[in-house]
């Protein structure tokens, strides 16, 4: 390696340094925003002595906190650190994480960053095709993450949505990035819309050597 090469390696390092710097920054910056709002709630219901709603808002940080441990599991760190800021950057679309019991992304035969940068960009989608909720509510996305049977040799991908979506350029835009996510991976995208309803599965096959 010459001269020039060697210091156009050490470039890329220290971005790449430097990129997953910023990506632990982001995480920990979010993970103290979520607590203290956390603890802000436990502290006015302690206040105002109502301690049915502290213990059942109490059991709702554990399973949080649960769902969250999940989500670090899946082990490719710009894919965690997107799930769990989420709720930051996203405050009008709540975001659920369904994962199985010490599910792991990278454990499985398929392209796992391809995998992750598609289920990242589907949720890009979603959020630049969600409309002002007329009612002020939330946008609700529920993400479902499953291994294949024993006969089923893929890994499934489901995105279930209820809210105020604009569901044709939506629909369009998510064929797209899966066809061009097929270009390097396998991929099969089924999809069902509805006025306030959608829900997109996307299988990835398996690949055997």
């Amino acid at each position: 390696m010459n001269r020039k090469e060697q210091a156009i390696s050490e470039s890329d390092c220290r971005r790449e340094l430097q990129a997953k710097d910023e990506l632990l920054v982001d995480l920990v910056s979010h993970m103290r925003h979520d607590w203290m709002n956390d603890i802000q709630v436990l502290h006015g219901y302690l206040r105002l002595n109502k301690h049915d709603k502290l213990l059942a808002f109490m059991d709702t940080i554990r399973q949080k906190a649960a769902r969250d441990s999940l989500i670090t599991k899946l082990g490719v760190t710009e894919l965690v650190v997107y799930l769990l800021t989420f709720r930051l950057k996203c405050p009008t679309i709540e975001l659920e994480v369904e994962l199985e019991p010490e599910f792991a992304l990278l454990a499985l035969p398929v392209q796992t960053k391809a995998v992750a940068g598609l289920a990242m960009t589907v949720l890009e989608c979603i959020k630049a095709h969600a409309n002002e909720s007329r009612d002020g509510g939330l946008h609700h996305v529920q993400m479902e993450w499953t291994r294949g049977e024993e006969d089923e040799e893929e890994l499934t991908l489901i995105f279930d949505l209820n809210g105020d979506f604009d569901m044709q350029p939506l629909e369009h835009a998510i064929e797209q990035v899966c066809d061009e996510a097929g270009r390097e991976m396998p991929v099969l995208q089924a999809s069902e819309y509805g006025e306030r309803w959608a829900s997109v599965t996307i299988h990835f096959p398996y690949i055997r050597e």
